[in-house]
């Protein structure tokens, strides 16, 4: 087969399952309101650091490995690379997720600039809360691993067949966001003004994929298609700060990869059987 006609192959799906797909519009902007909202309370209680030392100490209760795991399911990097679990069936996600990283990126990056808010590595001493990872002093808030996860939680959202779903993915959500308090890197009311970003950043960013039709053509699949496949593939060599659980989240995405090809492959089968 010559290179030309391998980018005649179609990378997704083209049955645009994902546009039958119910919105939950309410339940995606209540649960960011209620983040938000959940953030104001702790400010007005005890203010900024509100609520610090509590999800810490629970941090360290439980095992390095696991917050490690749980905290990097909110790297930009491992987390585009587990879409691989849904972005054949629902292709709309994967250009919801290129347009979606430029905004997310300058809203946190944005605001923690012009907060400049110290993380607990800046203000605590060292010694006296549950570290795991790197020790970080600056630029707290909001939490961009939280943005990430939100984004991300959004489009498994947007695919969940039914509410106990939903519930399923605001609970990962959760614990990601959490997971950043119990590894010593942010102040609770970070996460959940992250997470909150995230979620609408997403919403937003695939009502104008859908609206739009990005990627419909082969070859414009192949395009976007590099950058979940080259997050996934790059993996093994990205430092996402968390040692311990740096091998579990590579076998995930490795799971999440072999996943798409099997989706990918079962297809093409199919096409070239009905071609004959």
């Amino acid at each position: 087969m010559k290179v030309s006609q391998l980018f005649r192959y179609h990378l997704l799906s083209n049955k645009e399952t994902s546009q039958h797909h119910y919105i939950p519009f309410r339940f995606i902007i209540g649960t960011s309101i209620t983040f938000l909202i959940f953030a104001i309370l702790l400010w007005i209680t005890n203010g900024y650091h509100a609520g610090f030392y509590t999800l810490n100490t629970l941090g360290s209760k439980l095992p390095n490995v696991v917050c490690s795991f749980i905290t990097l399911l909110g790297d930009t990097q491992v987390a585009i690379a587990l879409l691989l679990f849904i972005v054949y069936v629902h292709p709309k996600l994967l250009s919801a997720t290129i347009i979606a990283i430029i905004p997310t990126t300058f809203i946190t990056h944005g605001m923690k600039s012009f907060f400049a808010m110290a993380r607990p590595g800046g203000v605590l001493p060292e010694n006296s809360f549950h570290l795991v990872g790197n020790l970080l002093r600056t630029h707290s808030f909001p939490s961009g691993h939280s943005a990430t996860a939100g984004v991300i939680a959004s489009f498994f959202l947007v695919v969940a067949k039914n509410k106990q779903q939903r519930i399923g993915v605001i609970f990962v959500l959760m614990m990601v966001m959490l997971s950043r308090v119990m590894v010593g890197a942010h102040w609770p009311i970070d996460v959940f003004v992250g997470g909150a970003i995230g979620l609408l950043c997403g919403l937003i960013c695939y009502m104008l994929a859908k609206r739009y039709h990005f990627c419909q053509s082969a070859l414009s699949q192949w395009v976007a298609m590099t950058v979940p496949l080259y997050c996934a593939l790059t993996l093994p060599f990205h430092n996402g700060g968390y040692p311990e659980g740096h091998y579990e989240v590579i076998l995930v995405a490795i799971v999440a990869l072999l996943y798409y090809l099997s989706q990918l492959q079962k297809h093409w089968f199919i096409n070239k059987k009905l071609a004959r």
